[in-house]
Order: C-alpha cells, then sequence, then structure tokens
C-alpha cells in the first residue's frame, strides 16, 4: 500500500508530519487471517498485527527510492494542503 501515496511527481503527501507506520505486508496480513479463520483455537481473542518496527513517511520515501531507484521524497502537507489536495480528487470533506 505504501507505494501506492507516491504521486506521479515522485512525492508522497499527507499531512503525517513525523508520525510514524508500522506497515505489515498485505501477504503477512492475509496469512494471519487465514490463520485464524480456519482455527478455533483463535475464537474469542483480539490480534494486533503491525509491522516489526514503526517509521516515518520520510524513511519510507528513502527505502522506495532505494527499491525503485527513482527519487522520492516526502512533504508534509499542512492541514490545509491536506484538505486541498484531497478535493482535488472528489474526496468528501473531513475535519
Amino acid at each position: 500500500m505504501l507505494p501506492a501515496l507516491v504521486g506521479d511527481d515522485g512525492v508522497i503527501r499527507g499531512p503525517a508530519g513525523d508520525g510514524r507506520v508500522g506497515a505489515v505486508g498485505r501477504d503477512d496480513i492475509a496469512d494471519v487471517a487465514v490463520t485464524v479463520m480456519l482455527n478455533d483455537e483463535h475464537d474469542g481473542y483480539t490480534y494486533d498485527v503491525t509491522g516489526p518496527e514503526t517509521i516515518t513517511l520520510h524513511q519510507v520515501a528513502a527505502e522506495l527510492s532505494r527499491i525503485t531507484g527513482h527519487s522520492i521524497t516526502y512533504h508534509a502537507e499542512t492541514i490545509e494542503e491536506a484538505y486541498a489536495s484531497c478535493a482535488s480528487y472528489g474526496s468528501p470533506e473531513w475535519k
């Protein structure tokens, strides 16, 4: 999901500042979901499924740059910029 955040201009935009995300790969989530659904021993339990470490969107951009060989950066939007960028693709207003 994180590569999908990169715009055509090679910039990840969002109002996350220096916030961190414990991203998890889709395949890993699928493996957990299948295991939980196929085994009754998990009934009644709640699991927090997060990545092995938390990373900033600056770190995400740096890692995606390394992997793809393209320059990718993160622009920490202001709240006003975030409203404007969401409005540009028809997203409903949020507060």
